[in-house]
């Protein structure tokens, strides 16, 4: 239950029955929009259930997944102490279950319970240096060496085998390039024998590979103009 996950299992009883009654479980469609960018969150959103993307669109017909979030994270609290307008736009990525947290019964909770605060702020700071180390690698490392860094990252073992779960569309979006060009990466790597593909699904075949073999097929394919 969300009472036992963070940062609810830091509120008192009192403090938990005050939020819960203005707290609201919301259903969301698979690609429908929990928080809309430019827009003015009015709460916490909690996740129950399900994925949804963080998205950040450039305005020139080209959007960038800033992150993923599944079950027992928060998200919108960026936004809660400036009354700013977002920057991102969170999509569901398959049905979820959120809670919805009003902000005016929140920051009462937050000026009274010091520790409820302070977890918020450090994983909001964890956070915004997740997003400048991303930025970073965005600006330094090749589109081979990025595809590579998220298979290796997204990649979960299963049964004994790495699973990607994103599809070509979604890593696309992760690192900044086009649908077309992942697609000749990733076909890349499948020859390389560090990927394979079976019907939509991808797995990677050794992880301590992927990193080296990105680096070589990017050479190889600035050299023949690719």
């Amino acid at each position: 239950m969300f009472r036992n996950a963070a940062p609810f299992s830091l509120l008192s009883p009192e403090e938990l029955t005050s939020l819960t009654r203005s707290m609201q479980r919301r259903t969301y469609s698979d690609r429908a929009i929990i928080v809309c960018a430019d827009q003015r969150p009015d709460g916490l959103y909690f996740m129950l259930s399900g994925q949804a993307l963080v998205l950040m669109d450039n305005h020139e017909a080209r959007t960038y997944i800033v992150g993923k979030l599944r079950a027992n994270e928060f998200f919108g609290e960026t936004c809660l102490f400036s009354g700013a307008p977002s920057r991102v736009s969170v999509k569901a990525q398959e049905s979820c279950q959120v809670l919805y947290v009003p902000r005016k019964p929140l920051l009462e909770v937050l000026q009274r319970n010091g520790e409820f605060a302070s977890y918020l702020l450090q994983r909001t700071l964890a956070r915004l240096d997740e997003a400048h180390q991303k930025l970073a690698a965005m600006a330094l490392m090749t589109v081979h060496e990025r595809v590579a860094r998220i298979l290796i990252d997204t990649a979960e073992q299963v049964k004994g085998t790495w699973l990607v779960q994103s599809g070509t569309e979604t890593i696309a979006g992760m690192v900044g390039a086009s649908r077309e060009m992942v697609s000749r990466v990733l076909r890349q790597m499948i020859e390389a024998g560090v990927v394979r593909r079976d019907k939509r699904t991808l797995f990677v075949t050794d992880p301590s590979l992927i990193a080296e073999s990105a680096a070589t097929l990017d050479v190889r394919s600035t050299r023949s103009g690719q």
